[in-house]
């Protein structure tokens, strides 16, 4: 298990202070032992400031590597969790896709059973876009741009062919058929 921790310049910086501020105290540290053999009330404030702010310095460097790495978790936590929807978007993507390349391939095998109106009626009853609608946006970031714009303009041709099944002519269908095999 590969354990690292990286610094930011400000989170050296504060240890550089903080490693400044100990050293100082230790090098003053026979100064303070011997005000400590006088039984002063003033020397005990004194001693009890510097355990505050020693305190208070490692309490301020463990919350913040706690928090850092906590945030890093998070992150990865989140990333693994939108890799896995859009593998599953993806896979559901894909069926989709095999599914459509199946109806246009049953109308190419048996192009001489159909006339054109047959082809479109039988397109417009059979294709499928649904979970293409579903799908969000961010899973083109796991695909390559060029299969995203197939897959794009795949969608566009089957939702045109939806909505103007009327104007579809046997060239259109042609260059769909091709667009669905890449």
């Amino acid at each position: 298990m590969n354990k690292s921790v990286s610094l930011s310049l400000k989170s050296l910086f504060f240890l550089i202070v903080s490693i400044v501020i100990l050293v100082v105290i230790i090098l003053q540290l026979p100064t303070l032992l011997s005000y400590l053999k006088s039984d002063n009330d003033r020397i005990n404030a004194i001693l009890g400031i510097v355990g505050n702010i020693i305190g208070g310095i490692i309490g301020g460097i463990v919350a913040y590597y706690v928090a850092a790495y906590q945030i890093k978790k998070g992150n990865d936590q989140n990333n693994n969790t939108n890799l896995k929807q859009a593998h599953i978007n993806l896979r559901l993507l894909l069926d989709e896709i095999d599914f459509n390349l199946q109806v246009f391939q049953i109308i190419e095998s048996n192009s001489e059973d159909f006339q054109l109106e047959g082809k479109v009626s039988y397109l417009n009853k059979q294709l499928v876009n649904d979970q293409w609608n579903k799908i969000l946006p961010s899973f083109a970031d796991y695909i390559s741009t060029e299969d995203f714009k197939d897959i794009c303009e795949l969608y566009r041709k089957i939702h045109f062919f939806k909505i103007n099944s009327t104007t579809v002519n046997a060239q259109f269908i042609t260059v769909t058929t091709t667009l669905i095999k890449k």
